[in-house]
């Protein structure tokens, strides 16, 4: 046989990079030499070519490649048996040389549509040596897209995930070469994957499973489909969506039982469906593909939006421009502007009022000037009252943590109505052991204002604002210090957040690691991160001259951008952000043109 190239689409988050090296495993171990060709040229030299995820790979080709090179051609299809992009492979397909597929309910049907097709197990690698119980740093890892589902899912669980070291990787590709499954790969030394469906109807994803049980993870999933073989399936943990993650707590307390399981799960794969039966079964149909192509046909392909490559992010500039083209764009931004003016009249009346009266920051309650501490928890309050002392409690929780980091607690009452900073002052007398800071605004200046006020009373070396109506969730701070600490050259630390509503968990926020440039399509970091009290002070604190209120912490992250600074990501949860429907940036939603332009003009060269 000649050359072959293995070539396919470029979709992230899909396994599709990790599927193109194991068919080059694959073939490689069944002894065909391997062409590399990253294009439809027919004159490479490679006569034959298997196409990972083929749909989205035809739909991505600015040419379409002609009908004797399609014919040439075996596609591989790892697309979820039912779904949408199945029956964009099998319109592709009908084209191909040959469809393979691993689950074979899958490959059947696309015989049944008309497609050359057989079920072509993934191979699994050679059963290795499996990770030490001992040596894992990970107890529970999560890995897959970022779908409204999985992410509902994952926030349920966050109880289960407070006592344990875990990792939740979002929109991350699986390692497509040998030389990134080292350290880096996100199932190293971690004892259980929970496996999360992307939507109420998807398949497994084979590519993870068969990564994660050749890394030496244990396997906690909702659904295993027809996708590893009986054996393995026996030993794999299932549970519903509900009880994933205490069936993988138990699992991550019981190491060696975890070990076990993956080790029999890895050797029952690994026999039943090698690297080298998937290689020749492969060469098999790339060989009757060369011997009796398939009648070269009408080309005519109708694919679904789900094969069409992924629309780009939208930029700020982007955002501001589709914004202001909306029909309704000048209403909406008339009535956002007398919404600000109102709030800006409500605050001079107040100091009118106020008028001869001291402007000074009323001190309430003050803790000793003379000790130091590790962290100052500054808690800005505005009719917060049904809310602060819950996230006071979460403070005082924390700090009663067998390793928790000294810490200080500051509220700052911001001229509340509702007198915030007296049921903090009655709080924290019943908590003598707890040093709390308590100060009040003779008029509400504003979150950036309350923020800064209690930032220049701190004597932390690092500060965490945590808002009135959000909560620090166990060990999370501890979880951030130990991150920072780990990095002297960072700035700051952040993580996931768990969002939750009166109804419960709904989902998660803080979803990526530090990226600058990802700010220029919108902002992803709370501030509810620990910063280092030294660069914050350097950088003027947190920004007060904003025309309009709930864009601040955007414009704090754009700040450190600009100043090359290191931000460390923290894959676990924690702390809990409360979704209300009159928070302040709910009003915000009505028109976004202002403040958007206002960043831009601020950060012109990060968000142009």
């Amino acid at each position: 046989m000649s050359q072959v190239a293995v070539i396919g689409s470029s979709r992230a988050v899909a396994g599709i990079g990790a599927t193109i090296y194991r068919v080059r495993e694959a073939l490689a171990t069944a002894g065909i030499e391997l062409a590399d060709a990253s294009s439809i040229d027919e004159s490479d030299g490679a006569s034959l070519r298997v196409v990972v995820d083929p749909a989205a790979w035809f739909a991505a080709q600015a040419t379409a490649p002609s009908a004797r090179w399609l014919a040439q051609s075996v596609g591989f299809s790892i697309a979820p048996y039912g779904s949408p992009a199945m029956q964009d492979d099998a319109e592709v397909g009908r084209l191909l040389g040959a469809v393979a597929h691993p689950e074979a309910r899958s490959a059947d049907h696309l015989i049944r549509v008309g497609c050359r097709a057989a079920h072509v197990a993934l191979g699994c690698r050679p059963v290795a040596s499996v990770v030490d119980a001992h040596a894992s740093d990970v107890h529970l890892v999560t890995f897959g897209p970022s779908t409204a589902r999985r992410l509902r899912v994952v926030a349920h669980g966050a109880p289960w995930c407070d006592a344990l070291r875990c990792a939740h990787h979002f929109d991350r590709e699986l390692p497509a070469d040998e030389a990134s499954r080292g350290i880096d790969h996100p199932f190293a030394c971690a004892t259980v994957l929970v496996d999360i469906a992307a939507d109420d109807d998807a398949a497994p994803d084979l590519p993870v499973l068969l990564e994660a049980l050749e890394s030496g993870t244990a396997v906690v999933t909702e659904r295993l489909g027809c996708l590893l073989p009986a054996d393995a399936g026996q030993s794999v943990v299932r549970a519903p969506w509900e009880t994933l993650f205490a069936r993988a707590n138990e699992l991550a307390e019981d190491p060696r039982r975890a070990q076990a399981l993956v080790a029999a799960d890895h050797r029952a794969t690994a026999e039943a469906w090698p690297l080298l039966a998937m290689g020749e079964k492969l060469a098999e149909l790339l060989r009757d593909t060369r011997n009796q192509p398939p009648p070269l046909g009408d080309q005519h392909v109708q694919l679904s939006p789900h094969a069409a490559p992924a629309p780009a992010r939208r930029a700020v500039a982007r955002i501001l421009s589709d914004e202001s083209r909306r029909p309704d764009a000048a209403v909406r931004h008339g009535v956002q502007k007398a919404l600000n003016r109102l709030q800006r009249l409500e605050r001079r009346i107040a100091r009118v009022e106020r008028a001869g009266m001291s402007d000074e920051t009323e001190v309430l309650r003050a803790c000793s000037a003379d000790a130091e501490y590790a962290v100052s928890v500054l808690v800005p309050s505005f009719t917060a009252r049904r809310w602060v002392l819950a996230a006071l409690g979460s403070v005082a929780a924390t700090a009663a943590e067998p390793d928790a980091p000294s810490l200080e607690l500051i509220i700052v009452d911001d001229g509340s109505p509702q007198d915030d900073g007296a049921a903090a002052v009655a709080w924290a007398g019943e908590r003598p052991g707890l040093a709390v800071t308590v100060l009040r605004h003779p008029v509400n200046l504003g979150l950036g204002a309350a923020r800064n006020t209690a930032l220049s009373w701190a004597t932390g070396a690092c500060v965490v604002a945590l808002d009135a109506d959000n909560l620090l969730r166990p060990r999370g701070l501890r979880k951030l210090v130990t991150a920072l600490d780990a990095r002297p050259d960072a700035d700051f630390a952040y993580g996931v957040l768990e969002e939750f509503d009166t109804q419960g968990p709904i989902g998660l926020r803080g979803l990526y690691p530090w990226e600058p440039q990802r700010l220029r399509y919108g902002n992803y970091i709370d501030a509810l991160s620990l910063i280092r009290r030294d660069v914050l002070l350097e950088m003027g604190g947190f920004t007060v001259d904003m025309p309009e209120q709930g864009f601040e912490d955007w414009d704090l992250w754009c700040r450190f951008a600009e100043r090359d600074a290191v931000g460390v990501w923290v894959p676990e949860i924690v702390a809990s952000y409360r979704v209300r429907a009159d928070s302040m940036s709910a009003d915000l939603h009505l028109s976004h043109v202002a403040p958007l332009a206002d960043l831009i003009e601020r950060h012109p060269d990060l968000l142009r």
